[in-house]
């Protein structure tokens, strides 16, 4: 029986970005998907009216994902850490990629690929090979170009010498939907988190270059780093304990307590080097956050991963 394979879009209220990305895959033999979670009517229709222009390529919006959560009668607020309204104004991202998962898993579909909004791809043929790779490997996708997938204090760091792990991204992810058993929290770094929860000892491919939008990844930093912030050290902890094989730290007080303890010391070290290149406006951001990080404490991140694996067994329960 042949593989059904698919691409999954994700996109809020960015038809022109969006347009780019569907642009450069239009040719593609693969079905595609847009999962738009735009809170605009305008950039609604925007969206509707690409998905259009586009041959194979349909529309799931805020109609479509009531219909799918009726017709398969998934009951709320039982299922509200899994899945919530397309079209919501706060970020929404997580809950985003899970109704993708659900919808794949609806299709029966063996192979997909997780596609941003902001996404150019110059060589089709990667994703065949991508899909092709799968057969080998638990994830597969591409190095990033352009804007590097990265949060705010991540671009500070490797501006100032301080070079982080890099990692397969979630903005261009193929992977098998029959095979996962675990759920996106709705935090940033939801796809680095949900990756490493799933790979454990198993292996990802990461091969050929995609293309990210350039943007400013300072801009409004005070409306986003903190939201980046406390996704940077719930994947700390999951790095941390990535090499064990058990995430059961992650539940523990005095794990999180060790972690939050390394976080400020990172920051401590971050404004000395930032001193020394005499670069104001990341000493400025840093010691926004330090100033802004009462709630980034480890009874917090305890609590995050305790309620995680409780409600991923009701949804391995829906999901199988």
């Amino acid at each position: 029986m042949a593989t059904k394979e698919a691409i999954f879009t994700f996109t809020k209220d960015r038809p022109e970005t969006l347009s780019i990305t569907l642009e450069s895959i239009q040719d593609t033999q693969y079905k595609k998907y847009v999962i738009d979670d735009s809170v605009h009517v305008s950039n609604q229709a925007g969206v509707l009216n690409l998905c259009k222009s586009y041959s194979d390529c349909s529309y799931l919006g805020k109609a479509e994902f009531q219909k799918f959560v009726s017709d398969y009668k998934i009951p709320f607020p039982e299922f509200s850490f899994l899945l919530r309204e397309l079209g919501n104004i706060n970020w929404n991202l997580g809950y985003s990629r899970n109704f993708a998962l659900l919808f794949s898993r609806s299709l029966g579909l063996d192979k997909v690929l997780f596609t941003d909004d902001d996404i150019e791809v110059p060589n089709l043929k990667l994703i065949e090979e991508l899909f092709q790779s799968i057969d080998n490997y638990q994830f597969a996708g591409a190095s990033i170009l352009g804007l590097v997938d990265d949060s705010v204090l991540g671009h500070i760091a490797t501006d100032i010498g301080i070079m982080n792990e890099r990692m397969l991204s979630g903005g261009f992810m193929v992977f098998n939907p029959n095979i996962i058993d675990n759920f996106f929290l709705n935090n940033y770094n939801e796809d680095w988190i949900w990756l490493f929860l799933q790979l454990k000892e198993k292996y990802y491919l990461q091969t050929g270059e995609v293309f990210q939008e350039l943007t400013n990844p300072l801009t409004n930093y005070k409306s986003k780093v903190m939201f980046q912030e406390f996704g940077e050290i719930a994947l700390d902890g999951i790095l941390d304990l990535f090499k064990e094989g058990s995430y059961n730290s992650l539940t523990q007080l005095s794990f999180w307590e060790r972690l939050v303890k390394e976080r400020e010391e990172y920051l401590d070290l971050l404004i000395k080097k930032a001193v020394a290149g005499e670069k104001k406006i990341y000493i400025e951001i840093i010691e926004w956050i330090k100033s802004n990080s009462q709630k980034l404490n480890a009874p917090t991140f305890q609590s995050l991963f305790e309620k995680y694996f409780s409600d991923r067994i009701l949804f391995q329960f829906l999901y199988k």
